[in-house]
């Protein structure tokens, strides 16, 4: 990270985890002179641990046959791995001062109308969503999203974008905040 210092202002420049800018910005709270901590162009990132444990549930993705919200093998294995690596992804990312959500996004191929498309992607979502919390993740910390056929996955063979895109596929938002404390 490099510094420049305009008026009562300290700049940041380049890479840090966000648990470097709080405590950098807390440092600077203490600094005679020093008003505040731009940090806008600076590049916060994840800690490595956290990072890939966000990659590993976010890789994953539950397929669903055609025109159907109910979980087929190996769907049921697949979310109870999903389980465990949010459930680590939880614990890990407490212990550095981060809030996690994980967003569920139901997706159609482009078989029927929009608005069938648009509530099966809805229901193929909420069927993640119950069998997770029923696995004890806290529906606090999910949400769900059918966007039908748009945004589509891309893939060369038409087949495989369509299985593709009969899916749930997985996003996790991580909030860097002290307790008690905003992003």
């Amino acid at each position: 990270v490099q510094f420049e210092l305009a008026g009562d202002t300290l700049r940041a420049t380049g890479s840090a985890t966000h648990d470097w800018a709080y405590s950098a910005a807390t440092l600077v709270e203490r600094i005679p002179g020093l008003a505040f901590l731009d940090l806008s162009q600076a590049n916060l990132t994840l800690p490595g641990d956290l990072s890939g444990l966000k990659n590993r549930v976010e890789e994953r993705r539950v397929l669903f046959n055609i025109g159907s919200s109910a979980l087929v093998p190996p769907a049921p294995d697949l979310i109870a791995e999903i389980t465990t690596l949010f459930s680590e992804l939880i614990v890990a990312s407490e212990e550095k001062g981060y809030r996690v959500s994980l967003e569920l996004i139901g997706r159609t191929d482009t078989t029927g109308s929009n608005e069938t498309n648009r509530v099966l992607s809805q229901n193929r979502a909420s069927r993640v969503r119950t069998v997770l919390e029923s696995r004890g993740v806290p529906r606090s910390m999910l949400t769900e999203t059918g966007i039908g056929t748009s945004d589509p996955i891309e893939a060369d063979d038409p087949q495989e974008k369509a299985a593709l895109n009969r899916s749930v596929s997985l996003r996790v938002t991580l909030t860097y905040g002290r307790s008690g404390e905003g992003s």
